[in-house]
């Protein structure tokens, strides 16, 4: 029997509950920068020593200290861009995560500049024998934070969430090791950079299966 149009929308609403509005993305941000590095400077620690003097080489080389700081703002847009896709909203996922995006392009622009003029001497100070497996381990836990911490927010672009957390997951570890090993641009892109942009791979994956829809 079909009900009228009245008592079918009062059925339809009457078992409906109030949604709580989701928390703004800054304070999770900002925890999990805090907490991330941490982790990551501690496992780099319980290795060895960061390399001799790079709060020194911060001081003196504007550059240097521009990658850094670059890699560290890549890392915070990209928490604080996937966190706030996970929220559904109209527009291109794309456009939404743009700006971070261009500050992980431009860090990326900076270490490959390394190539033609280098922001520091290039040094074996401070070699690291397994620095490439150290990003993409101590990058994984703060990875799975950011997944556990997107999928409370009803994600609805599981691949290209995951991929932006991935890449700021990767670019805080690849950042700090860039100040923990020693300092060579050819080095620093095949066993930092790379390992880092590599969880971006591993963060899409692991969106497409843990952040899909429900």
């Amino acid at each position: 029997m079909t009900l009228p149009r009245d008592r079918l929308i009062t059925s339809l609403v009457d078992d409906l509950a109030p949604v709580r509005r989701r928390a703004p993305v800054a304070s999770p941000t900002v925890a999990w920068l805090v907490l991330g590095a941490l982790f990551v400077t501690t496992c780099y620690l319980f290795v060895q020593p960061f390399r001799p003097g790079f709060l020194g080489q911060l001081l003196a080389a504007p550059r240097f200290a521009a990658e850094t700081a670059l890699g560290i703002a890549s890392a915070a847009l990209l928490c604080a861009g996937g966190l706030a896709l996970a929220v559904p909203a109209l527009g291109s996922p794309w456009r939404r995560l743009a700006p971070a995006l261009a500050a992980l392009g431009a860090w990326a622009t900076l270490n490959l500049y390394a190539f033609i003029e280098p922001a520091l001497a290039v040094s074996m100070l401070g070699k690291r024998s397994g620095c490439i497996w150290e990003v993409l381990l101590a990058g994984t836990p703060p990875l799975v934070l950011l997944l556990w911490l997107a999928r409370r927010r009803w994600p609805l672009h599981g691949a290209v969430n995951g991929l932006a957390l991935g890449l700021g997951a990767g670019a805080l570890a690849a950042t700090l090791m860039q100040l923990a090993c020693l300092y060579e641009p050819t080095h620093n892109l095949f066993f930092h950079v790379l390992p880092g942009l590599a969880l971006g791979g591993i963060g899409m994956a692991a969106g497409a299966y843990f952040l899909r829809a429900r």
